[in-house]
């Protein structure tokens, strides 16, 4: 053992494990922080006389080593691989941290912190948190009724969550917005899972959120992802399973919300209620554009659909697929649920791999179907049949069979057009006679391969005419 002289001006002498010692710094100093054992570099939690041993708790050596990380050039935090853990048996939030810091590990699955009670471990704030970062480190909660966020970003941008394990908490990681915005954050190369209620929570004002290759859902969790309010969800490949009420919830409630992009996901094995997607714009605050590709689907019994679609404009999906374990008859809705006002949304080269499964489209709003038919899958438009135009602008149907429909809605303005286009080479659709009064004469027609038929609606006698 040694000893550290600088410790003895102190006032006492402090024993130093094998090897050289690290003098106080100047941050220990401004935050009044004597460590336990100088052998350890500053930063280390073992500095400060952390146990890291899985019981003992290690609440008060974190909070010296992050009142000295954010002090001008403060160490960053350092929780060695351990097989014990950190144990943090805190009764309420620790305080938040309000300037720069990083706070790593060796291992996701080796150092991890540990909550015995219901709290929020890190909460970044404001400005001066901004690039903030939690690297290569795991958050384990307590579990069953859990209910606090395990992180949150208030105010904050350009902050990084890499290589990190989150589970077992109430929410996994919440960005907030109080006074300001949340913007320009990034998590990547982490697993937010087995969370009670939400993996990743994005409330107002949170815009600009980045996720590259991160696994969320699984266990009790509700939803893996929840965004209100808020702009330009990126993802870039991703697995969420076993969430039961939504994969990846977007909302507009107070404002608009869109930009967004879902690409090279995997939602195997979700029970969703609410649909696996879910578009939930309203009549003032619309979701607007989203662009949703590559996704691999496998709905079970009670999912209600791939996409749920309501109060949204400019929404493509292109290059899915159902794999294998895909069964049509767990799907409540069909694959496909557009509700009201949900205009603009454009369907390309969706295929599946079980050619006897049955898809079907419910088709409250609109819809821009495909010039490529579903491969292998005997397309069918539910509810009788019908194609509604709530909306509409251009319809597109391209049928591995006939379809026959009729137009069930009323036109929402003056001279409203939609144009049903059949781009199938072969297969025709017969658009069969009204039997309801707010549809003109002369619609029945069989509209054959690779042509079109214009409606226009005409307020004034509440009809559709036919124009070419």
């Amino acid at each position: 053992m040694g000893w550290s002289f600088h410790s003895w001006l102190r006032g006492g002498w402090s024993r130093c494990s094998k090897g050289p010692c690290y003098p106080l710094t100047a941050a220990e100093t401004q935050s009044q922080i004597t460590p336990a054992n100088f052998g350890y570099v500053p930063g280390d939690l073992r500095r400060y006389g952390a146990a890291l041993d899985g019981s003992t708790d290690d609440t008060w050596p974190l909070r010296q080593a992050l009142a000295q990380a954010q002090q001008p050039n403060g160490a960053p935090v350092y929780l060695p691989r351990t097989t014990g853990g950190c144990r943090i048996a805190a009764s309420s939030s620790l305080p938040p941290i309000t300037n720069q810091i990083t706070i790593y590990g060796d291992d996701l699955n080796r150092s991890d912190f540990l909550l015995s009670n219901d709290i929020t471990l890190f909460i970044f704030k404001d400005q001066g948190a901004y690039y903030s970062s939690l690297r290569r480190i795991a958050i384990i909660g307590r579990g069953s009724g859990a209910t606090q966020p395990a992180v949150v970003f208030n105010n904050c941008a350009y902050t990084i969550i890499d290589s990190c394990l989150i589970r077992n908490c109430g929410i996994g990681v919440q960005y907030q917005t109080g006074s300001g915005a949340s913007f320009l954050n990034t998590i990547r190369d982490s697993q937010i899972v087995n969370n009670q209620t939400v993996c990743i929570d994005c409330q107002a004002g949170t815009n600009v959120l980045s996720l590259f290759n991160v696994t969320f859902g699984g266990g009790p969790a509700q939803k893996g992802i929840h965004i209100v309010d808020s702009n330009t969800l990126s993802i870039f490949g991703f697995d969420c399973e076993g969430v039961s009420v939504c994969a990846i919830d977007i909302d507009a409630t107070m404002s608009g919300t869109g930009g967004h992009f879902i690409c090279g996901g995997d939602l195997e094995g979700n029970t969703c209620s609410l649909g696996d997607i879910r578009l939930g714009g309203s009549n003032l605050y619309p979701v607007i554009g989203v662009s949703i590709r590559g996704l691999t689907l496998s709905s079970g019994a009670g999912d209600l659909a791939f996409l749920n679609a309501v109060n949204c404009i400019g929404v493509s999906v292109s290059d899915c697929f159902y794999g294998s374990g895909y069964s049509g008859a767990g799907l409540i809705d069909g694959w496909l649920l557009l509700g009201t006002n949900a205009r603009g949304v454009t369907v390309n080269n969706f295929s599946n791999t079980t050619a006897s499964v049955e898809s079907s489209i419910q088709t409250f709003g609109t819809i821009a179907w495909s010039h490529s038919p579903i491969s292998g899958v005997a397309t069918t438009l539910v509810s009788g049949g019908t194609i509604s135009t709530s909306g509409l602008t251009v319809q597109r149907v391209a049928p591995n069979t006939v379809v026959t429909g009729v137009i069930l809605q009323a036109g929402y303005r003056p001279g409203q057009q939609f144009a049903l286009i059949n781009e199938a080479q072969q297969s025709s659709i017969t658009f069969a006679a009204p039997s309801v009064s707010n549809v003109a004469d002369r619609t029945a027609d069989v509209i054959a391969g690779l042509t079109a038929r214009s409606f226009v609606w005409n307020s004034v006698t509440a009809r559709w005419y036919r124009q070419v």
